[in-house]
């Protein structure tokens, strides 16, 4: 070449080709990996349920095995439940959200044999999963019909408006494209190794995240009630159709817990819902803090707040003594504490008070409290003049949640009229934009699709309590936070399911 001659460079390569080359080592890096993990059998795609929790249809609720199934519902593999294939034994499935979760199945098998023996016996398989509603509990019974029970029992309602905020919340991590392609990688041993190390470093933030903020109107509720109806009616129409027996269950809830989410009707003028509001402020600041400490907002304890407790509560004034309860929740006896979660106390449906946290006693010592009767004058007063400024504030806003609650409470205090104050705590319920339990218009729903279906069984779990409480007014007696049975209650609910059970084997 001489002087003259142009000098000649590489030629370029195209931004596309940097990037394939960069991506290159990664991925044969990334294939090594994958390779020695399916050479040392680690990270299993099967060992961990995917991120799409359940709302994806594709996902897998139950795995095959050589003799039966593994469900696949945990982050722990040791927390699965192996299914054999069915045999002999009588088969019952029960499904729902974490009230089903821990019913004690076991005793319901124990007074299945007791009541109508059985050579084979009884097997009571219990896929209730926490946080599940409807939608969710339909895909996973719909999966699980494969196991072939012969009865399935419904338990759900309490999560609706929790389901479809997590479902939102995972619409927003999932959607699109980026969606769809973390969930191809679900595929990989290294993506789920990867994803089980997260979790387990993860900080607890249950509690932390309101997934029932998308509700933004009362419209939205009665949404999410006809579609929870619609749910309850294919849960049934699937089982049927598999030829087991129904037994759907309306579901029991706290008559004293607040509302979640209260608004007006969109036609109420806004200076009338400032007025009814500060009357409601006024009637509370009138009702003794100790008549409603975890009666109201903002302290709430949940069904945690019973077990774990660093240490045990001063019961030097003893247990507390709430009002007595009728029929069969009065005449349960204690569970032996080697059951776990599922043990009570002589006379109470509570677990052991060695578990409690302080918030509990705080708020059993509140209702012991609210129970007593008469009133002297000067509280009576103060309750008559609160009661008077919720009437109030209930005429100016007629369906604003947190009023009703009130005037249900202020009411149930003053002890005059107690079915005047279920009436309104049930309103409450009813018209809580987002509630975090049950309420009746879920279980008018579930009461007409078993009317609807001649062959399902209903168990009227809810209206059965409310009988069996003073005045009809479920509480802290029962219920462990907005919807959790009592671990005594519980035991007394699986008695109550064993005459629809076994109308199946009764023909």
């Amino acid at each position: 070449m001489t002087d003259n001659e142009p000098s000649q460079s590489p030629p370029r390569k195209s931004p596309w080709m940097k990037l394939v080359m960069a991506l290159v080592p990664l991925l044969l890096l990334l294939a090594l990996l994958e390779l020695a993990l399916w050479a040392f059998d680690l990270g299993d795609a099967a060992s961990l349920p995917p991120a799409s929790r359940g709302f994806d249809p594709e996902t897998a609720y139950l795995l095959p095995t050589d003799d039966g199934w593994r469900t696949h519902l945990y982050n722990k593999l040791e927390r699965e439940t192996v299914i054999p294939a069915k045999g002999a034994a009588r088969r019952v499935l029960m499904v729902g959200g974490s009230n089903t979760e821990v019913f004690p199945n076991r005793y319901l098998a124990e007074l299945l044999g007791e009541r109508l023996p059985h050579p084979a016996g009884y097997e009571v398989f219990n896929m209730g999963r926490a946080g599940y509603g409807s939608a969710r509990v339909a895909i996973l019974l719909e999966q699980a019909l494969v196991i072939e029970p012969d009865v399935v029992v419904i338990y759900s309602g309490h999560n609706e408006f929790v389901e479809r905020g997590l479902a939102l919340e995972l619409e927003r991590m999932m959607g699109g494209v980026a969606g769809k392609a973390s969930q191809g990688f679900q595929t990989l041993r290294v993506f789920r190794q990867l994803e089980e190390a997260l979790r387990a470093a993860a900080p607890e933030t249950r509690g932390d995240i309101d997934p029932t903020s998308e509700v933004t109107s009362y419209a939205v509720t009665l949404d999410i009630h006809a579609r929870y109806r619609h749910n309850i009616a294919r849960m049934c129409n699937a089982s049927l159709s598999a030829g087991a027996n129904v037994v759907l269950c309306t579901v029991v809830s706290n008559d004293l817990w607040p509302p979640f989410l209260s608004g007006p009707a969109p036609e109420t003028a806004a200076q009338d819902v400032s007025l009814a509001e500060q009357l409601q402020a006024e009637a509370l600041a009138l009702i003794p803090k100790r008549l409603k400490l975890g009666l109201a907002p903002p302290m709430r304890i949940t069904m945690g707040s019973w077990f774990g407790a660093p240490e045990a509560p001063n019961l030097s004034g003893g247990l507390p003594e709430l009002r007595p309860l009728l029929g069969a929740l009065a005449d349960m006896p204690a569970t032996p504490v080697e059951h776990g979660n599922d043990a009570s106390i002589e006379g109470r449906h509570w677990p052991p008070p060695s578990t409690w946290s302080s918030r509990v006693l705080t708020v059993l010592r509140t209702m012991e409290r609210a129970n007593r009767r008469p009133r002297s004058e000067a509280i009576r007063k103060d309750l008559l003049a609160a009661h008077a400024k919720l009437l109030q504030a209930r005429s100016l806003v007629p369906v604003h949640a947190s009023i009703l609650y009130h005037l249900g409470l202020v009411t149930w205090l003053l002890g005059d009229d107690d079915a005047a104050a279920r009436d309104w705590l049930h309103q409450a319920q009813v018209n809580d934009w987002a509630p975090h339990s049950g309420n009746d218009v879920g279980n008018v729903a579930v009461r007409a699709v078993a009317a609807e279906l001649p062959a399902v069984r209903l168990l009227d779990a809810a209206q059965i309590t409310v009988e069996r409480c003073p005045a009809g007014i479920v509480s802290y007696e029962v219920m462990m936070d907005s919807c959790h049975l009592q671990p005594g209650a519980r035991r007394v609910l699986m008695a109550d399911m064993v005459a629809p059970v076994l109308e199946r084997w009764r023909r």
